[in-house]
């Protein structure tokens, strides 16, 4: 265990933040009953509790305590789930001790340490900031002694809620014994923690630098989803480029804000189930990359088009290609939410509010039949083909309603019917240009063997 570091020397002079362009709190009931009961049983020795990877926030702001102490502002790149946990434990574990005089100078230790302090011009300085998103409510309902009643804004902070009483719970283990008992409990959970947990910590000092930690460590088990993985290929490509420092730093950023951006999107919609993350990267494939869809072999087709091998000597195309990449799956994530969840408040925002109207109603009707995915490329096309005109959309939308209600509902087809053809079809839009008219009479012919041209 020498070369791993105790939670306190993790934490001595930094405060942390969950940067926009990772996922938010995603543990459930199990991880975190999983990491308690560990921590239950755990015994004397020091016990391996897995890796942090940090990297300088490149718009850190200084912090000072009151004490005088300077921290530096770090970025969690891997390790925020756990980390998180901690705080949650630690965050109830102060309170829990708060409630015992005699522990109080500990109680309000931790809280110093791990939570929060005062700074030098007399507001809060924390020690962990998360995502934009679930910021706000994880410092006013989840860390303060008495907490805000405001509901969670998204399903991640949910998620920190639940994990709050869980922990809470299992730090009741003791109650209705003696409160000497009660406190030496707590007392020794602060000590495994504290002591006991360690951790290997990487610093990586350019943004860049991020993707070829998980290249070279091939995930180190940890189930990463295919959005994670091939964030983390495209940050290892743009550290690899053969191009000058500032592009390669350019791409990297670029990276980020469009995985930032992607997420707050799907998290917005409700859509940030690992399911969903790699739906919305297929979906994008097939429309503007492969239509078969038995190519498609998840985060390894990303890494194979865009290979280093495949563009040997043309570092410059391949810079090119990767910021087409990156700029269309983000403006796609837009299209794929509205498609699939057109009644969320923010759904359609870029068009006026009467055209939203049908925009929001012909979605709806087509989600509820229950049948999507043959058309989701198609809608995510048109929405990035014809961004200011929403009554092809609409239209369009339309026609999916129709031809799904006639093949699907009344006819009694597998919903992989004429897949292909609508993903060849999106395909044409995305990339050959193929104009409406002749989109139109693409999706009446694929389709007409139904009949569905009775309803047109």
């Amino acid at each position: 265990m020498d070369n791993t570091l105790p939670l306190p020397d993790i934490f001595h002079k930094r405060v942390f933040r969950v940067p926009d362009y990772q996922r938010g709190y995603a543990w459930e009931k199990e991880q975190v009953g999983e990491f308690l009961d560990d921590l239950y049983f755990l015994g004397p020795r020091h016990h391996y509790t897995g890796t942090v990877v940090l990297c300088q926030a490149p718009d850190a702001l200084p912090r000072r305590g009151a004490d005088g102490t300077n921290y530096v502002e770090t970025h969690i790149v891997d390790g925020q789930q756990r980390l998180t946990t901690i705080v949650l434990l630690l965050n109830e574990l102060s309170r829990a001790l708060d409630a015992y005089q005699g522990c109080a100078d500990l109680a309000q230790g931790i809280r110093n340490n791990y939570i929060e302090t005062k700074g030098k011009d007399g507001g809060t300085v924390y020690k962990l900031s998360l995502n934009e998103d679930i910021d706000k409510f994880f410092k006013a309902s989840i860390l303060p002694k008495t907490a805000g009643i405001e509901p969670p804004p998204v399903r991640s902070a949910e998620r920190l809620r639940e994990a709050k009483a869980q922990i809470a719970k299992f730090l009741e283990r003791m109650e209705g014994k003696s409160d000497l008992d009660h406190q030496a409990y707590l007392t020794d959970m602060y000590d495994k923690v504290a002591e006991r947990l360690h951790f290997n910590l990487y610093e990586v000092h350019e943004e860049a630098e991020v993707g070829i930690i998980f290249e070279v460590m091939n995930d180190r088990g940890k189930r990463l989803t295919n959005l994670e993985k091939v964030k983390n290929y495209l940050l290892y490509v743009a550290s690899s480029l053969k191009v000058d420092k500032a592009t390669r730093d350019e791409l990297a950023k670029a990276v980020n804000k469009a995985w930032a951006e992607i997420l707050r999107n799907l998290m917005a919609a409700d859509l940030s189930e690992p399911a969903d993350e790699n739906r919305l990267l297929r979906m994008h494939w097939i429309a503007y990359y492969d239509p078969q869809s038995r190519n498609w072999d998840g985060s390894k087709s990303i890494k194979h088009k865009f290979s280093l091998r495949e563009y040997d000597g043309r570092h410059d195309d391949l810079l090119k290609d990767l910021h087409q990449y990156v700029d269309g799956l983000c403006a796609s994530s837009v299209a794929f939410c509205d498609a699939q969840k057109p009644l969320w408040p923010g759904a359609f925002a870029s068009f006026l509010e009467g055209i939203r109207d049908d925009l929001r109603c012909w979605s709806e009707k087509l989600m509820g039949i229950g049948v999507i995915v043959a058309f989701l490329p198609l809608l995510m096309a048109t929405r990035q083909r014809w961004p200011s005109e929403p009554q092809k959309y609409v239209e369009l939308v339309k026609l999916c309603e129709t031809f799904a209600f006639r093949a699907y509902s009344a006819w009694g087809a597998r919903s992989h019917y004429r897949e292909s053809a609508m993903f060849h079809l999106a395909h044409d839009v995305a990339v050959r240009g193929l104009d409406f008219e002749e989109t139109v009479r693409e999706m009446k012919r694929a389709y007409g063997s139904q009949g569905c041209e009775a309803r047109l």
